[in-house]
């Protein structure tokens, strides 16, 4: 021991070197104005690029907060529904009964 640790201190693993990015998934129906959307996006760019490879699934690709993805440069892949999303004035689903196609 050194006189700046005691046997009380927890000892912390070094983190690995030259490890790959976390390969990350997240799923979003689409990106309109609301509480959940802003979340979505504060925590998705919130991670650490270095750490995580993060790509986007959507039902649409449409909304206010999609633009911060795109110039973030963040995959964005849409997997449309087997019928047209219908969509109310905030971008909010219109209708629950989705098949993905």
């Amino acid at each position: 021991m050194t006189a700046s640790t005691s046997a009380a201190d927890p000892v912390i693993p070094a983190r690995p070197q030259a490890t790959a990015p976390i390969r990350l998934l997240k799923a979003v129906t689409l990106f309109g104005v609301g509480g959940s959307e802003r979340q979505f996006t504060d925590l998705a760019l919130g991670l650490d690029q270095s750490r995580f490879d993060l790509r986007i699934a959507c039902l649409k690709q449409w909304g206010f907060f999609l633009k911060n993805f795109e110039d973030r440069r963040i995959p964005v892949r849409e997997f449309r529904a087997a019928m047209p999303i219908a969509t109310n004035s905030s971008g909010a689903l219109a209708s629950s009964a989705l098949a993905i196609a």
